[in-house]
């Protein structure tokens, strides 16, 4: 068997069974110093579960309505966001290696529903409720969220060679995410929004994470390397909802979560980088991340009073695809 068929296979039995994880600029063969990267990814988010107007499915007891009345489809919380991502890192020697990473994302919902023939609002403290028959009410709905992710690591060489290396990684990373949803419902029958209603959701996670990271160049002197990456970490968890209804005299209704058992987070991806110079890299890669349960709003839309508004949990997903351009200071 010849050394290049050999070396091949290595390879390929590397990349089937390397632990993937995620581009945030670090790489075990950028020479010792600081270096800094500059890029964007995409970042495509979606939620478990979907954020419901306070509406009620059916008409009081005391009504009759023929036909019942429709209730709102909850709103799917889903979008894709242009992020612009810095990292700067610092190698220290052969062994050790530091870096602080941060992105941004903003992520927006919309929509428009019309209901009728009948119409019913509930408030935000699911006590009170105002049904109104014989009207069409024109219901547009808006979601809003701004996403910032920091991160602190540390990476240390476990094993490897020129052309492969093992690492592993200890890291604290802290997100921090404000949603605000809006409704609005207007009928030609009434005089100005019938109702008005708005909920802001603020959302802090920090915690600790570790991982492994596997680099792999096709030779000594390749100008490209391959990087597969995975973390696995814990979030602690704040988070705090503020809502008010328009209807019911601007009601405002507040409450907290300070979840002391937090929630699980992963992260998985892979790299592939191409030194242009010995200064300059081009960094194109792929991030997966997971968190099992961040703070979601949660709405009354049920037939009858008495459900406030409230924080709960969804899990949330995220593909970001991604190109950085990387600096290393000589």
């Amino acid at each position: 068997m010849s050394d290049v068929l050999l070396r091949r296979i290595v390879l390929l039995v590397c990349a089937l069974f390397a632990i993937p994880l995620s581009a945030n600029g670090e790489e075990y063969f950028y020479n010792n110093g600081i270096f800094v990267g500059l890029g964007a990814q995409a970042s495509i988010m979606k939620r478990d579960k979907d954020i419901a107007y306070g509406f009620k499915g059916f008409c009081d007891p005391t009504q009759i309505c023929v036909p019942l009345i429709p209730a709102l489809k909850p709103t799917d919380i889903s979008d894709t966001a242009v992020s612009p991502t810095l990292t700067v890192g610092y190698k220290v020697n052969d062994d050790n290696f530091v870096s602080l990473y941060g992105d941004w994302s903003h992520f927006s919902v919309n929509g428009s529903r019309t209901v009728g023939p009948a119409f019913t609002t509930i408030a935000v403290d699911g006590i009170g409720s105002e049904h109104i028959g014989g009207t069409t009410m024109n219901v547009s709905l808006d979601w809003k969220s701004n996403v910032y992710n920091v991160g602190l690591e540390y990476q240390r060489r476990l094993l490897g060679s020129k052309i492969m290396t093992w690492l592993g990684s200890l890291g604290v990373r802290n997100r921090n995410e404000i949603q605000k949803f809006h409704v609005r419902a207007v009928s030609p029958d009434v005089t100005g929004p019938f109702d008005n209603y708005h909920e802001e959701l603020t959302e802090h996670l920090v915690g600790p994470y570790g991982g492994l990271r596997l680099s792999v160049k096709p030779s000594e002197t390749s100008k490209f390397t391959f990087r597969f990456k995975g973390d696995l970490g814990w979030y602690f968890k704040w988070a705090s909802l503020d809502a008010h209804n328009r209807y019911f005299n601007g009601f405002r209704f507040s409450n907290s979560d300070d979840a002391n058992n937090g929630t699980l987070f992963a992260v998985a991806g892979l790299n592939v980088i191409y030194a242009f110079t010995k200064n300059w890299f081009i960094d194109l890669g792929y991030e997966f991340s997971w968190i099992d349960a961040v703070a979601h709003i949660s709405n009354a839309n049920v037939s009858k009073q008495g459900l406030p508004s409230k924080i709960v949990d969804t899990t949330l997903f995220n593909h970001a695809p991604a190109l950085k351009l990387v600096y290393k200071f000589d």
